[in-house]
């Protein structure tokens, strides 16, 4: 249950990096015509762009000059906003329908953003502190329960002198790891537990030394007896070197784990029950049902239809919790839409709950929170409502009218074939049998043997020790430089049916070897043909024609459209990105 509530959390804060929190708020940089590029804007989108690494401007300029590069893609973007503006797309019914479905996701994702992310810092000694932990691996057991007592009882049994594994096997509910007796193998900081951070479990984990066992430790998954078993240490880049991406790594996990327990804490505080009479009733229901039709081998796969049950009946509490309930007509609406593969039995009560909580529950008790501290009154949501409005008018726009009639004809293919000739290139291959063994010794006699008359394919299936091939009788296929270097540079100086080795092999997954070949066929370099590429030229040509027309008519909007860039405000501006990465060279 608690996995699909990590699931859930992960989702709403993938939202938050998705959607960024650009403010309109702030001195005007630019105009547009009736369109302001404000401070706040400009600044968090160059600061998202940059720490998020979403986009990257590949560029030599000075970190000023590539600061106005990007302001001159905002002004692109604001033309494209106010055409569409101008068309009434803010009031189309497409754009107002859609952005009334995106208003909750927005609610919910500035509420993560206020709740969670803004409250993360990451300072230098952080960093440090990771990147000395990412200095070693640990080698890790653990044995899972559901409550305290059990982890006590488990502790105490140890302290006894009880066998870790057995009581593992045993004991632990964690699937994937108790029949290995809670061996997780060898982790590090930056390893998902549960698909998850877990920081609370490798807090403990980096305080143990080997052979250790921890006391009863909580996190969200329930109580970990934990023992370290090894210790190895790992090479690393330079602090220096890997700074930067440590900083954005931990900053990521920290998010991943507090919008967890976040939403761990929210499910505990609206005490979900399920009513057991009105459960038993349903799994009565649906086993007289699963025992009309016999191809149902599981009560969870059963529809119970709503109309097979009384009023009375369809109107009994399934589920209640704190601010209200579930009444069993709409837990059959919401249970009967998921696919049967998906849905939990109606006996899997913890699964039930999960499920109910994550899809139904979770999303109106996070609008009710927001809405309690009134973020949907805030500046900052408004303009992230807007933002997202504009984004798809403007994408509208750009499907609607600009890119309306284009057409990609022949000519426009064979135009796009010649200008990327130097993609649709074969490059020279070989077909090899090949026969690989361990020595040199033991590859040197085979091709004795084959020189004698021997058959390649029947030897191979005797000896080679690549066993993928060994059933095709070593027959490689084509093979190219990049795929099989030793053996493609050995085959291309042959005729055809001509013999070559011991060549030395070190290769993933075989390992070291020596290699016996013989060559069937061979193909130099050639240039496909416009007919063999013609199929799959489309997309490209489509890309690169409608990138054409949209330059040529941001260049007609700026030659009719007023724009004014306000100097002194957009080096104001620069220098608010000045201090908020003071790691960048500017």
């Amino acid at each position: 249950m608690r996995k699909r509530i990590a699931v859930l959390a992960l989702v709403v804060l993938g939202l938050v990096w998705i959607t960024g929190c650009s403010s309109k708020q702030g001195q005007i940089v630019a105009k547009v015509g009736k369109i302001d590029i404000t401070t706040g804007e400009i600044v968090k989108d160059y600061l998202d762009m940059k720490k998020n690494m979403q986009v990257r401007i590949v560029s030599n300029l000075p970190e000023y000059d590539q600061f106005k590069q990007f302001l001159d893609q905002k002004i692109d973007s604001k033309l494209l906003v106010q055409a569409a503006y101008e068309k009434g797309l803010d009031k189309d019914s497409q754009i107002v329908s859609r952005m009334e479905q995106e208003k909750d996701k927005i609610l919910m994702s500035e509420l993560f953003r206020i709740e969670i992310l803004d409250k993360i810092k990451i300072t230098d000694k952080d960093v440090a502190d990771l990147y000395k932990k990412l200095g070693e691996s640990i080698k890790v057991k653990h044995i899972l329960v559901k409550t305290k007592k059990e982890a006590d009882q488990i502790y105490e049994e140890l302290k006894k002198g009880a066998v870790f594994d057995s009581l593992a096997k045993q004991k632990s509910i964690d699937p994937g790891s108790k029949d290995r007796g809670g061996d997780l193998g060898y982790i590090n900081w930056n390893t998902a537990i549960g698909g998850t951070p877990l920081i609370p479990f490798k807090d403990v984990v980096y305080k143990l030394k080997p052979q250790e066992i921890s006391r009863p430790v909580k996190t969200f998954l329930g109580w970990h007896i934990i023992k370290v078993e090894d210790t190895r240490k790992e090479t690393q880049k330079s602090f220096e070197e890997e700074k930067d991406r440590l900083r954005m790594s931990l900053q990521m996990t920290l998010q991943q784990e507090t919008a967890i327990n976040y939403m761990v804490d929210l499910m505990e505080k609206t005490d979900i029950k399920i009513v057991s009479s009105t459960q038993k009733m349903l799994e009565e229901k649906a086993k007289a049902l699963a025992a009309q039709d016999t191809s149902r081998a599981q009560i969870g796969a059963t529809n119970i239809d709503p109309n097979q049950l009384s009023e009375q009946e369809k109107s009994l509490p399934f589920l209640k919790y704190k601010g209200g309930e579930l009444n069993v007509d709409k837990f059959l609406q919401f249970y009967n839409s998921w696919p049967v593969f998906q849905r939990p039995p109606l006996e899997d009560e913890e699964n039930l709950k999960g499920m109910l909580f994550n899809y139904l529950l979770a999303p109106e008790l996070l609008k009710k929170v927001s809405q309690q501290k009134r973020i949907d009154k805030s500046q900052e949501f408004k303009d992230k409502v807007e933002r997202i409005k504009e984004n798809l008018m403007g994408e509208k726009y750009r499907n609607d009218v600009i890119w309306k009639d284009l057409v990609v004809d022949k000519a426009d293919l064979e135009a796009f074939y010649e200008n990327n000739k130097d993609k649709y290139i074969v490059p020279p291959q070989a077909h090899v049998l090949e026969i690989m063994v361990k020595t040199e010794d033991e590859a040197k006699a085979i091709l004795k043997q084959l020189r004698a008359g021997a058959d390649f394919k029947k030897l191979a299936q005797e000896k080679t020790i690549r066993t993928y091939v060994k059933n095709s009788g070593g027959d490689l296929g084509n093979i190219t430089k990049s795929n099989y270097p030793e053996l493609f540079d050995e085959a291309f100086k042959l005729k055809k049916g001509q013999l070559a080795g011991p060549i030395h092999i070190l290769q993933s997954p075989v390992g070291e070897g020596y290699s016996v070949i013989k060559l069937l066929e061979k193909e130099e370099q050639r240039q496909k043909t416009f007919e063999e590429m013609e199929p799959q030229l489309k997309g490209g040509a489509t890309f690169e024609k409608r990138g054409a027309v949209s330059k040529q008519w941001v260049a007609e909007a700026r030659a009719k459209t007023q724009i004014k860039i306000y100097e002194p405000t957009l080096q104001a501006a620069f220098k608010m990105v000045q201090k908020e990465l003071p790691q960048e060279k500017t």
